[in-house]
């Protein structure tokens, strides 16, 4: 490209050959525009002093004939043969009188002679008139009222004529001069206009060319257009653009521009008829720049080319001679580019070139110096980059496994310290005094606190670098809002805080994480309850809209300013002075919000200071609310059929409504799941094969959820996995096609079930012995028997020769882990069936929580710290299914 650019030089010479034609072509230029502006001054004074000559002659013409009729129908109305003519109604002398007017005055189009009270006596054209009654005619009004002549502002459609005309009239009078009568006489706007067509003359744009007409035409005080040299604008009102036709109504006289409808300049000029009230005005395009430029160019195109053959030869010969140093120049800096550092210019000149000359070669020289150390440079500083990313690196990876320990060696203890203080609150081991109680209190408060604070820092942690991941299940909302609230009540009662819940009717399920919704509540009614101060008030909203959750939380706090709305969600952020600031670490709202946007979510924030303050969370996944099914009789036991298969589930409810039982049928697990916390059934009938979702996994949910896990459920299904079915909790399995004596069998089993429960063998397995301690102490409290194991192996020994009920097994086991205990479990005779909880103080991915449940595991713990109350929850419905 350099080569190219050199090789010719045209670039340089080019522009420089432009700017000596520029120079000679700006003046020329100029000179033109200042003569085309002189021939449109010449062309406007030309056309002004035309328009006025014409508006004179129109308005001289105009004025004569309205004058002329007037003077008509005075004398008309002074004579007294006409007056008696009125008063002795002789119509005939009255015609006669009118038709001789009409003839002697031919600008009238018509004469008309009536009455005081409006009646036309007379008609010079049409006697079908006569007898009309006119009194609301303007012209008629006008001359009662005034008793002097009358011009009509506005034209109207004659009768006789059938075109619009204007009417001029005067009064009549008897020789007593009493008013009798009104004469009236007519011009057609034809007419009127007729006497404007000597203004529409032509009008030159300059020798030689053709001509253009003007337009002329007479405006009444009402806006209206008398007369016009264009016949299809006579009639109208004047447009509001029309400057010249308002101005005239004004009475001014003068000249004006304005622009019409279409955009064009108009010229005109405009003079009121001062004895009439009437207005004349006169039009002309305004004279353009074309026509000016082509009477100016045909003097000036000799001129303009000789100049620009002259300013082309100078300019040639300039660029040449200017170009060819600095031409030199560019060779130089293309070679510099190239890395040849050696090129030098000659400095020989004794001018500003020259001096450009040697300032190049002092920068090729210095440019020599630096390239010549560039690379030690840029190798020194690439080996310190990269050294401070090892750095970084390591401090990365290094914090990544103090946070992973963090989150077992630190939470583990934590657990045992929370189990055994809560344990010896009980007093199971031995009583305690007041004091002893306040202490242990202490220390199980301070360590949840700090569990809580540990949890907020982990969890913001993985939101970051992206590795926080959400388990959906459908969530019974009402349930989770009543078992978050508990936890502030004491709280609430000691401030004298009033904390009050409101729930939409009806509302879905929610498909979200349950520990995470849980917490996302948790944290928004905990500062709701810390910034509110005594006797305030936290209200919790929850509302479906469509297939949205709103959740809004009020409280009536301190508030927020509206500058920090945006920063109270940003990490270690807490907004208010040091008197306004309360303990914690600042992580709460800014993980709420994280843990919204990661559900699709959205939160939002209303608040002002001393105004209280109002979040409010979005979520999708709302199921649709089913409406309830009416009820036949509300005395007899409900069974929920959850069935896809209408026939299937047809001939079902035929069985168990011959046996007495009412039947709800829905064909979703969504729906089943719904349906079953709702109605609390009496039993549950479940087909596997659901179209949304899998039948284990209803199952599964039925028997988690504290709402549901006491009804008992019936498989029915053409699978051959029995076994799993009770092992999951199902009372009984029935293949299809369902007989119907085994159906109503398994329900009467079904109500014959009791509250009774049997102690229960545990087989506790985890490799912290203080955890096992706690266990032991918790569950022998509840009357089971407790079996310990501190490895995989001696698990599996322990199982295989006690044959425990129920078996607690920690998945992170030093040697055989957990997984490959369960496993081995379910492959071992008269063990398959056994159920395990397993718990752990790390997060599982979502893969190995899929495979436990394959293997019929029910886990607790899998979003954050397992306490020893949860496993307890958890244990207590196993324990309700296996008695």
């Amino acid at each position: 490209m350099a080569d190219k650019r050199a090789a010719g030089g045209g670039g340089l010479r080019s522009r420089l050959t432009l700017a000596f034609l520029l120079v000679g072509l700006i003046p020329t230029a100029v000179a033109g525009l200042l003569g085309v502006r002189q021939s449109l001054q010449i062309s406007q004074a030309a056309r002004l002093e035309s328009g006025e000559r014409l508006l004179a002659l129109s308005a001289e013409a105009v004025a004569a004939t309205l004058k002329n009729g007037l003077d008509v129908l005075q004398a008309a109305g002074e004579d007294e043969g006409i007056g008696r003519a009125i008063q002795t109604r002789d119509r005939s002398r009255l015609t006669a009188e009118v038709r001789a007017i009409r003839q002697h005055t031919p600008d009238f189009a018509s004469v008309l002679v009536l009455d005081t009270m409006g009646i036309v006596l007379a008609h010079s054209l049409d006697p079908g008139v006569v007898g009309l009654d006119l009194r609301e005619r303007d012209y008629f009004q006008g001359v009662i009222r005034t008793r002097t002549p009358y011009i009509s502002p506005v034209p109207l459609v004659g009768r006789a004529t059938r075109v619009p005309t204007l009417a001029i009239a005067a009064p009549i009078w008897n020789p007593e001069r009493a008013l009798v009568g009104v004469i009236t006489g007519t011009f057609t706007l034809e007419r009127l206009s007729q006497l404007l067509a000597p203004a529409r003359v032509s009008r030159s744009g300059g020798p030689g060319r053709g001509t253009e007409q003007g337009e002329v035409y007479l405006v009444s005080p009402s806006g209206v257009i008398l007369a016009h040299t264009d016949p299809s604008k006579r009639a109208a009102q004047v447009a509001e653009a029309d400057a010249g036709a308002r101005a005239v109504l004004t009475g001014r006289r003068g000249s004006i521009t304005w622009e019409n409808e279409a955009g064009e300049a108009q010229l005109g000029i405009f003079a009121p008829l001062p004895d009439i009230g009437w207005g004349l005005v006169y039009t002309h395009s305004y004279p353009s720049w074309g026509s000016a430029v082509m009477d100016v160019l045909p003097g000036m195109l000799p001129a303009l080319l000789v100049v620009l053959a002259l300013a082309a030869v100078a300019g040639t010969l300039a660029a040449r001679t200017l170009s060819r140093p600095i031409l030199d120049l560019q060779q130089a800096a293309f070679r510099l580019r190239e890395g040849e550092f050696a090129t030098r210019l000659p400095e020989d000149r004794r001018d500003e070139l020259g001096d450009l000359s040697a300032a190049f070669n002092r920068m090729a020289a210095t440019l020599q110096d630096l390239y010549t150390n560039l690379e030690a440079k840029v190798a020194e500083r690439t080996a310190t980059l990269k050294a401070t990313n090892l750095e970084l690196a390591r401090a990365s990876q290094v914090k990544s496994e103090f946070l992973g320990r963090m989150s077992h060696d630190l939470r583990t203890p934590l657990n045992a310290v929370i189990g055994f203080a809560d344990l010896l609150l009980t007093q199971q081991v031995g009583s305690l005094t007041d004091k002893q109680q306040r202490y242990l209190g202490h220390v199980a408060n301070a360590g949840r606190h700090l569990l809580v604070l540990i949890n907020d820092i982990l969890d913001i942690t993985r939101v970051e670098a992206g590795k926080l991941e959400i388990h959906p299940e459908l969530c019974h909302v009402p349930t989770i809002l009543e078992e978050t609230l508990a936890l502030f009540r004491s709280q609430a009662l000691a401030k004298r805080i009033t904390l009050a819940v409101e729930i939409g009717s009806p509302l879905g399920d929610l498909m979200a994480d349950r520990i995470r919704l849980q917490q996302i509540l948790h944290n928004l009614v905990s500062n709701a309850v810390k910034f509110t101060p005594e006797g305030g008030i936290v209200t919790v909203i929850a509302r479906q809209i469509g297939l949205e959750l709103e959740l809004t939380v009020r409280d009536t706090g301190v508030g927020i300013p509206p500058e920090d709305h945006q920063r109270i969600f940003e990490v270690y952020e807490q907004v208010g002075g040091s008197e306004g600031r309360q303990k914690g670490t600042g992580l709460g709202l800014a993980i709420t919000k994280r843990l919204v946007e990661l559900h699709g979510g959205s939160i939002q924030l209303e608040s002002a200071p001393g105004r209280g303050t109002t979040f409010m969370v979005r979520m999708p996944g709302a199921t649709p609310v089913e409406a309830e099914p009416e009820a036949a009789d509300a005395s007899r036991p409900v069974v929920l059929v959850i069935e896809d298969d209408l026939r299937a589930a047809e001939l079902i409810r035929a069985h168990l409504t011959s046996g007495g039982y009412r039947v709800v049928l829905v064909a979703t697990g969504h729906a089943g799941l719904g349906a079953a916390r709702r109605l609390q059934p009496h039993a549950i009938t479940l087909d596997l094969g659901l179209p949304d979702m899998d039948g284990w996994e209803v199952l599964y949910r039925l028997k988690r959820e504290p709402a549901t896990q006491s009804i008992p459920v019936v498989v029915v299904s053409a699978q051959e996995r029995g076994e799993l079915g009770l092992s999951l909790g199902a009372v009984d399995w029935l293949a299809k096609p369902v007989d119907p004596q085994r159906l109503l069998a398994a329900l009467q089993r079904c109500r014959a079930l009791g509250a009774m429960r049997r102690p229960l063998r545990i087989l506790a397995v985890d490799d912290e012995p203080v955890v096992l301690e706690a266990l032991e102490a918790l569950l022998t409290r509840e009357g089971h028997e407790v079996l310990r194991a501190e490895n995989g192996e001696e698990a599996l020994r322990r199982a295989a020769a006690e044959r425990p009920d129920i078996i607690l097994l920690d998945l992170h086991l030093p040697g055989l882990s957990g997984f490959e205990v369960v496993n081995r479990l379910r492959h071992t005779a008269g063990m398959a069936n056994v159920p395990v909880i397993a718990f752990s103080g790390k997060f599982i991915s979502v893969e190995e929580r899929n495979l436990l449940t394959q293997q019929a595991v029910q886990f607790v713990g899998k979003h954050g710290p397992v306490t020893l109350n949860r496993l307890l929850d958890d244990l207590r419905q196993v324990a309700s299914l296996e008695n």
